[in-house]
């Protein structure tokens, strides 16, 4: 029986990336691989926007279906940031602390096009050094926590990277950095 090879083809995503317009001849098959490998390379928000500037509109059946899915995948990613951004605009309201979302957070905040379906791994603060001790604790008092990390680690955070290890909110598992 032959083995099916389930890894993510990042060529093909590779392939796309360079030239976009290509998503306009893909097959269903390869639809669904770049998909997959979008997905796995945290870029679907990327495909799919790239789907919809082409008016990339499969035939009905299965990878409508999937494309279905994935466009609403994007939209809750887009939507859990939002609302991770409006809970660190609660905690931080009537503090005078001055932060700056970074990255794939800022861009979504910023409406910039790599924000778009962006799914990030951790919202990047940046607060003045001497807001540090103070943001901390306003972080904390909205449910963020510092896991736990041996002093070595800690020392290097703060020394050497001159930023607070990340804190994971107790009850979303939200992650600032």
């Amino acid at each position: 029986m032959p083995r099916l090879d389930l890894r993510p083809d990042h060529q093909l995503l590779v392939r796309l990336l360079r030239a976009p317009e290509q998503v306009q001849s893909l097959s269903p098959h390869t639809l669904s691989l770049a998909i997959d490998a979008a997905s796995h390379a945290r870029l679907l928000g990327w495909l799919v926007a790239r789907l919809d500037e082409y008016a990339v509109s499969p035939p009905e059946g299965w990878i409508a279906d999937r494309l279905t899915g994935a466009r609403a995948l994007v939209r809750e990613y887009d939507r859990g940031l939002r609302w991770e951004i409006d809970r660190l605009s609660r905690a931080f309201v009537d503090t005078g602390i001055t932060w700056v979302l970074l990255k794939g957070s800022g861009y979504l905040a910023a409406g910039l096009p790599p924000g778009k379906g962006r799914r990030v791994a951790d919202i990047d603060l940046l607060v003045a050094d001497s807001a540090l001790p103070e943001t901390e604790r306003v972080l904390q008092a909205h449910g963020w926590a510092f896991p736990e990390i041996d002093p070595y680690d800690e020392r290097y955070y703060r020394t050497w990277m001159h930023e607070s290890p990340p804190m994971v909110h107790r009850e979303r598992a939200s992650v600032v950095d």
